[in-house]
């Protein structure tokens, strides 16, 4: 299939910041699964046990991995642009888009509270009512815009071959001003300042 894309254009990669807060939040749940290891093996060697803390990392060590799948995803994918489309690589897939089948596109910005952009999302409607959205690469607006010259409409035929003379008698030059207008004064205009 690709080799029917044509020529590859750019490769954009995903951005490690598409995450945001997730990165934080799996970090802190994998610190709380060494946690739980580290008191579940005090647990074995121990008169007193703490098994909240094993309860604890055992909760963390189920979490850990939902929770930093996310922003795995976003950070390992990529978009090839080729002539005729695109191909969207992640961990679960691979997805390809062509040229024909683009309706319209849409670039979404993603803002944190201080306003700053976190990540940007590129949404793709397809001819046949799916719609792809492709969240946290780097470069975002190059593959809006090559995205978008695609689902512009292409023109039937070129600007000097629609262009034609006015036919004849059909348009004539303006007549000159009247005499009675070039005569009178021309109404007076006032302009108010405050």
């Amino acid at each position: 299939m690709r080799s029917q894309l044509g020529q590859k254009l750019a490769v954009h990669g995903g951005s490690l910041s598409a995450g945001g807060w997730l990165w934080y939040i799996g970090g802190l749940c994998a610190l709380g699964t060494l946690a739980g290891v580290y008191h579940a093996i005090t647990f074995l060697f121990s008169d007193t046990p703490n098994t909240e803390a094993v309860g604890t990392g055992v909760l963390c060590a189920i979490a850990c991995p939902l929770v930093l799948i996310v922003p795995v995803t976003r950070w390992r994918q990529s978009v090839a642009i080729f002539e005729q489309g695109l191909v969207w690589t992640r961990l679960v897939g691979t997805t390809t888009i062509s040229r024909s089948d683009v309706v319209s596109v849409e670039l979404i910005h993603h803002r944190g509270r201080r306003q700053a952009t976190q990540y940007d999302e590129v949404a793709i409607q397809l001819c046949d009512g799916r719609s792809i959205s492709i969240n946290g690469i780097e470069h975002a607006a190059q593959v809006f815009n090559f995205v978008r010259a695609w689902a512009e409409p292409r023109p039937t035929q070129s600007r000097a071959a629609a262009w034609a003379p006015p036919a004849p008698g059909v348009w004539a030059p303006p007549s000159p001003p009247s005499s009675a207008w070039a005569t009178s004064t021309p109404p007076s205009t006032s302009t108010r300042w405050r």
